[in-house]
């Protein structure tokens, strides 16, 4: 799976992975080993089923990574396709001027001495013919030079095609790094439900019934539009980038079923409680034990998925920089 990336990258997420799943479990450990503790301010610093604490905090900083992961994505393309330099051709075209065109300088060269076709005829006696011998260089060696600008070019241009995607992934995950400590999302969910419940707009749409379905959790249904247009256009886009590494691509997308997963605890958590119940006996549990175990797993599976995110953005800026550096 690692076999199309260079070695330098390799070693790279090989660390990178490393040291956020010591980071992970270790979070993981704490809750556990704090859980048979009593009511009490150490407790709560390291409950994963709580806000404001440090399972709070490191998962704030996983979705600050996966910004700065984001916009060093963007440098990077911007890095290897040499932003700000005068395109191949262009500047082939630059190196032209003030001399000799290239056929005249061959007219040139060749007055007082024997003519272009004898002299390549007196040439090619005992040697491969020089139409041969130009077939006989293309095999197994590099694209000829025209060829081969061409091919650069498009390249270049493929990849800074739509690359401000990378900037507004970034602003995204920056903004729910924020989110993640301050709780915005639950303040604008019951907001927007209190807002559209009394309102004609929301008689008319039935956002507010269908937000009342999790009364708890009413900012998954007024988000659900924008995070689906944003999930299907981020991912078309990291695909189109990373079809060619499948290792990294492949953990976008587990990170986005991770993050799906989270999203229907989420909604679990904000149903009521004759909602709740049935759903809990079906899986033979209490309805408490059931609401608890989807609290821890919600956390842990949401930084599974961000840490994810961080080792296959920061892996393909990361190999970007890495072939500048070979081309």
């Amino acid at each position: 799976m690692l076999s199309n990336l260079q070695p330098e990258t390799r070693t790279f997420l090989k660390w990178l992975a490393g040291a956020l799943t010591i980071l992970t479990v270790l979070i993981v450990l704490l809750d556990a080993c704090t859980n048979g503790l009593d009511e009490g301010p150490f407790k709560k610093m390291f409950d994963l089923t709580r806000e404001a604490n440090v399972p709070t905090w490191f998962a704030s900083v996983l979705w600050l990574s996966v910004g700065a992961a984001a916009v060093c994505s963007f440098l990077a393309e911007r890095v290897r396709n040499g932003r700000g330099q005068a395109p191949p051709l262009q500047s082939l075209a630059d190196t032209g001027r003030g001399q000799a065109p290239p056929l005249q300088s061959l007219a040139d060269t060749g007055k007082g001495q024997a003519p272009p076709l004898q002299s390549l005829a007196d040439t090619g006696k005992g040697q491969a013919p020089p139409l041969q011998s130009l077939a006989d260089s293309w095999r197994g060696q590099a694209v000829p030079p025209l060829q081969s600008l061409a091919d650069t070019e498009i390249r270049k241009t493929g990849l800074l095609r739509f690359s401000w995607m990378w900037l507004i992934i970034a602003a995204v995950f920056f903004i729910a790094s924020a989110d993640e400590v301050a709780t915005i999302h639950e303040e604008i969910g019951s907001l927007l439900d209190h807002s559209f419940e009394s309102g004609a707009f929301g008689t008319i749409i039935g956002v507010g019934q269908q937000a009342q379905m999790a009364p708890e959790s009413p900012w998954i249904i007024y988000y659900l539009p924008l995070l689906s247009i944003f999930g299907l256009s981020a991912g078309s886009f990291l695909f189109w980038r990373m079809r060619k590494i499948k290792m990294l691509l492949i953990g976008c997308f587990l990170a986005a079923d991770c993050y799906a997963i989270a999203i229907a605890l989420d909604h679990y958590q904000g149903l009521p409680l004759f909602r709740k119940d049935p759903i809990a006996a079906a899986l033979h549990m209490q309805t408490k034990d059931l609401l608890n175990l989807s609290f821890w797993t919600e956390e842990i599976i949401e930084d599974i998925g961000t840490a994810l995110l961080v080792v296959a953005f920061s892996g393909y800026a990361c190999e970007q920089f890495v072939r500048r550096k070979e081309e």
